[in-house]
């Protein structure tokens, strides 16, 4: 689970930095526009493997309260 989160979150950083880069650079917008759509999925990726953590994590908590 860590090691997808962890290319999750090496593609948003190389998304976002192509997003930089399509704003200074002659990318054409539909190149920006695939990077940001990339971006956007590799966020939410992000977001669902530390929201399995989450409750990973919970459900461990839960299980040593008794």
């Amino acid at each position: 689970m860590i090691e997808r989160l962890q290319r999750g979150s090496q593609r948003a950083v190389a998304a976002m930095s192509g997003s930089q880069i399509a704003g200074t650079a002659t990318l054409d917008k539909a190149d920006a526009t695939e990077i940001t759509a990339e971006a956007a999925r590799d966020t939410a990726k992000t977001r669902e493997t530390l929201a399995e953590i989450g409750r990973s994590i919970q459900e461990k908590v839960n299980r040593f309260k008794v």
